[in-house]
């Protein structure tokens, strides 16, 4: 058995050249031993210190992951590649932007990763030097291109109105817009008649020739304005900021022109025979008295006529709104009727041996403890023509009008929602006379809050004997007595003519009229659909006491709901053929006027002088005899818009 002793490799391996030593000699020795061949020595391993899989001789930053031959180029300043080039290929394009208006001219850009000062992102400036050119800009009036969209001043910032007639004032009715006026155009909206260069601000007026040549809304000579700042660009007359200041400054005979606004002011005309006018219309033009006690007059009255205004000359208000009033004490102005001392009269306005001219104006939301809520006229002529009086109230008389030693025409108004506490919800008449016509007298009430029987919502006469003719009374509401009309005179007088009373409302007697004494003549009125315990219609204490000839009485079913009275042959018992009547229940569609085929066309008296306008015999009702077409207002839907405003 041959015994092999294997040699440690350290001691066995130990080479020069290609000749291997051991102890026992080199290969090819012949003593027999074996050797084993000598390994070749190791060199240096190469690092990879990011171990991105690329060592340090071949990775240009070996401290860098991201950073290797062939690696992805990012936006990161950095030579991802190694490839001796930075974010090669990478980065937004960014624009010059010389007016730092944040938008770039595109003719100079440049790339990078990071946004070079002076660079923007936004390109599309049109004009790189003004800074209000750009994109997106306003467009305004300057001769650029503002928007950059190629057009130039395509927004207009102007408006302009066409000036046809070449006066250099412009038709308000034809507005533009533009940079500014072109020919036929005018920078203002001033002209009244663009037809006629004739009429504009600053002609020459002509006093009630029924043109507005310098168009400021009054058709007369105006000495005086009043305008809430003190300007007016329709006349070189002098201008004021106060009414009150105005009627100061005024000489009797001379008028005055308020401006639209609100004016907090009470006013004593005091003597003067003036003209008070507003420019354009009382929904513009508001005296508001707001209720005040400061008075130095001692009158809360909106408006005081004490001094003879009107007797001997014009004193006239007209085209306001006039509300927020509470009246004056009756040692000043009022005459109370039933001697009731320490109250107030005439919320808005307050007469007392004067004369003035009340028209055209909205008289509301005034109210006194005594009564006239709205207005008190006393021991004068009064014309109250073509007003809206609505929502006053009066303790106790004529929440709407109170005529007391009174005259004059009342005439074309509209008495709406007012409120007494005993006589006369709409109009209460002491000792008066005068014409009451083509009125709408409607939805007013009165509620017995005195404890005392009273009555008569809509009209209460009282030792008064005017003519009423051609009224609407409707919709009015007592309590206990009279819905439309109460009348209790000492004396024979007053006539009912042409007159319709219709939905009128009582809780006991006479829904549509109630007479308790005296003597009235009515003929040619339609009463129809009126309420009440008795008598909806007509109610009379004494058949004496009502002459009733060519009337129409007319309830739902046919009934003529007349007591105390029998009717004369030429009264009619039929339903009166009205457009519209209240049997639907619908008040605003309601209309009085006459069908073609009603009963009532042609039923009045017969007399010419009871004509209709147009030569044909009387026809019952509001809209029949010779004022029967002079009416403003038709419709209870006209009337309900007015309640809503």
């Amino acid at each position: 058995m041959i015994r092999h002793v294997r040699t440690p490799w350290w001691m066995a391996m130990l080479c020069f050249g290609t000749c291997c030593l051991t102890i026992a000699g080199c290969n090819g020795d012949d003593d027999g031993a074996t050797t084993e061949p000598t390994p070749e020595p190791t060199s240096t391993p190469i690092l990879d210190t990011d171990q991105d899989g690329v060592t340090r001789d071949l990775d240009c930053d070996d401290e860098d992951a991201i950073t290797y031959p062939g690696a992805t180029e990012v936006c990161d300043g950095l030579d991802n590649d190694c490839d001796s080039e930075v974010d090669e290929g990478l980065g937004a394009t960014w624009y010059r932007d010389v007016d730092e208006d944040g938008y770039g001219n595109e003719e100079s850009t440049t790339v990078d990763c990071m946004q070079p000062i002076g660079y923007v992102e936004e390109s599309g400036d049109c004009d790189d030097w003004d800074a209000t050119i750009y994109p997106g800009a306003t467009d305004v009036c300057d001769q650029k291109d503002n928007d950059c969209d190629a057009q130039v001043d395509e927004e207009p910032d102007q408006t302009v109105y066409t000036d046809a007639d070449g006066d250099g004032f412009g038709d308000p009715s034809h507005p533009t817009a533009a940079c500014s006026p072109g020919a036929g155009q005018a920078d203002n909206s001033l002209d009244c008649d663009d037809a006629d260069p004739a009429i504009h601000p600053g002609a020459a007026e002509v006093d009630e020739n029924n043109v507005d040549e310098n168009c400021d809304g009054v058709d007369r000579t105006v000495h005086l304005y009043v305008t809430v700042d003190g300007t007016n660009p329709y006349s070189d007359a002098p201008v004021l900021t106060s009414i009150q200041e105005a009627v100061d400054t005024a000489f009797t005979g001379q008028t005055i022109a308020v401006g639209p606004g609100t004016y907090n002011e009470k006013i004593n005309f005091g003597g003067k025979d003036l003209y008070l006018t507003s420019m354009f219309g009382p929904e513009s033009t508001i005296i508001d008295g707001g209720g005040k006690t400061t008075n130095p007059d001692g009158a809360d009255s909106i408006f005081l006529f004490i001094n003879g205004e009107g007797t001997d000359g014009t004193a006239v208000v007209r085209g306001f709104t006039i509300r927020g009033g509470r009246g004056t004490d009756g040692d000043l102005c009022g005459n109370a009727f039933g001697e009731i001392t320490g109250l107030r009269y005439g919320g808005a306005i307050c007469t007392r041996g004067a004369s003035p001219l009340i028209a055209d104006n909205i008289i509301e939301d005034n109210s006194v403890d005594g009564s006239g809520g709205a207005l008190y006229l006393d021991e004068g002529p009064v014309d109250l023509v073509d007003n809206i009086i609505r929502n006053n109230v009066a303790d106790y008389d004529a929440g709407g009008v109170n005529l007391s030693q009174s005259s004059g025409d009342i005439t074309g108004n509209v008495i709406i929602d007012n409120h007494a506490g005993r006589y006369g919800g709409g109009l209460f008449a002491y000792e008066s006379s005068g014409l009451v016509s083509n009125n709408i007298i409607a939805f007013n009430d009165v509620d017995n809050s005195k404890a005392i029987p009273g009555g008569g919502a809509g009209v209460c006469l009282h030792d008064s004997y005017p003519t009423l003719a051609n009224n609407v009374i409707a919709y009015n509401d007592a309590d206990p007595n009279a819905g439309g009309i109460r009348v209790f005179n000492v004396t024979e007088g007053g006539f009912f003519i042409n007159n319709i009373l219709v939905a009128n409302e009582a809780v006991s007697e006479g829904g549509g009229i109630r007479v308790s004494s005296g003597r009235v003549t009515a003929r040619n009125n339609i009463l129809a659909f009126n309420q009440a315990a008795s008598g909806a219609n007509l109610f009379v204490t004494d058949a004496n006491q009502f002459v009733s000839t060519y009337n129409l009485y007319y309830s739902a079913g046919g009934a003529t709901d007349v007591v105390g009275l029998a009717l004369d042959a030429t009264d009619l018992n039929v339903d009166p053929g009205l457009i519209n009547d209240p049997t639907d229940f619908v008040v605003e569609d309601d209309d009085y006027r006459l069908k073609q085929d009603s009963a009532a066309i042609d039923a009045g008296n017969p007399d010419a002088n009871d004509n209709d306008p147009d030569g044909s015999r009387n026809d019952l009702g509001a809209y029949g005899g010779p004022r029967g077409a002079d009416f403003l207002y038709y419709t209870m839907a006209e009337v309900a818009e007015l309640r809503t405003q």
